[in-house]
């Protein structure tokens, strides 16, 4: 009878490590070229600050959107962040950024000025269509030091 305890917490362990690698492989694998909305405003100085990413994935338009959003669009190697004015229907960018996906690791890199990669893991409630992107500490590209 012990024995059935004790598997108890390894399944439910083993059940949320699946359920993790497997929601961080549908967010990656589509990734490029995707767009995805945010409604953070975001450029340089607070993507160096913002902890986590709310993201959910372009599925129409972006004229069909109703509120003002930060787009993330992911192509060939190059996130552009643009912000959307909803009202005047307007596109404007507000930086470019490289990224690199680790797909082994699930870890989504975006190379900033400063030469800082800021790292970021696929949440557990990540989906094709919803993410939330969790950041890790980040390196240094000069000196190798890290730093969140």
């Amino acid at each position: 009878m012990k024995n059935k305890y004790f598997l108890a917490p390894l399944v439910i362990l083993l059940f949320f490590q699946i359920s993790n690698c497997f929601a961080q492989t549908l967010f990656f694998e589509e990734l490029d070229p995707s767009i995805w909305i945010s409604t953070k405003r975001i450029n340089d100085s607070t993507l160096k600050t913002v902890q986590e990413i709310q993201l959910s994935k372009l599925q129409h338009s972006k004229e069909s959107l109703r509120q003002d959003a930060m787009l993330w669009s992911f192509k060939s190697g190059i996130l552009t962040l643009s912000e959307y004015d909803s009202a005047l229907k307007t596109e404007f960018i507000v930086s470019k950024y490289p990224y690199t996906i680790d797909f082994g690791k699930g870890i989504l890199s975006i190379e900033i000025p400063d030469d800082v990669s800021l790292n970021y893991k696929a949440g557990i409630t990540s989906t094709e269509t919803f993410a939330v992107l969790n950041r890790m500490k980040e390196k240094n590209k000069k000196d190798g030091k890290t730093s969140r």
